[in-house]
């Protein structure tokens, strides 16, 4: 007899999905009682949590190293996202922390297309009456060029307390050195393909 427990992973996914879609097509047929479609939920959970779920101590941290020079700001700035969030790792869970630290280099000598050097305007608050800040991204390049990739990659990162979290796997510096050498960051052109 074939319990839950002797189930492969790939079979549980099977039987998993397979009694999602009875469940669907018992609940447009009116004959059948909620008892019967219940007793197929919970074996569906069951199997659910049979299946086996990737710990934080089993998922494998890198630094990847991203050289900033000549690179256009969106696009560099979905990757490094990417890479931060973990989508790249065929074990992909939204929701779970699984990305790899990133280190950007040449931040100042990032790129960006049309007249957004003039045109795009950072805004901060001051929290006090008429504190409106505004800053152009010429202006910001020149002072805190840092800052630019982290405000990108910030809203491309999940607006929550994972977000957060993530934020912090990010090391940008402005000229082409940085002090994390003795991680041994593999080039971004490795991770992904």
């Amino acid at each position: 007899m074939v319990t839950i427990r002797n189930l492969t992973e790939e079979q549980a996914y099977r039987l998993y999905f397979i009694l999602e879609d009875r469940i669907n097509w018992l609940k447009t047929d009116s004959g059948v009682g909620n008892d019967y479609i219940t007793e197929m939920r919970n074996i569906q959970d069951k199997i659910y949590e049979s299946l086996p779920e990737e710990k934080q101590e089993d998922i494998s941290r890198e630094w990847v190293l991203v050289d900033a020079e000549g690179q256009n700001l969106g696009r560099l700035s979905s990757e490094i996202a990417t890479v931060i969030l973990g989508k790249h790792k065929p074990g992909f869970t939204p929701g779970v922390d699984m990305g790899d630290y990133v280190v950007v280099v040449n931040a100042e000598k990032i790129e960006v297309t049309g007249k957004k050097l003039d045109d795009k305007i950072y805004y901060r608050d001051t929290k006090h009456q008429g504190g409106l800040k505004k800053v152009t991204l010429r202006n910001q390049l020149e002072k805190f060029p840092e800052r630019v990739i982290e405000h990108a990659v910030r809203g491309m990162l999940p607006h929550n307390r994972l977000g957060r979290k993530l934020r912090k796997k990010l090391k940008v510096y402005a000229g082409p050195e940085h002090p994390h050498k003795a991680q041994q960051p593999k080039p971004i052109s490795e991770v992904l393909p």
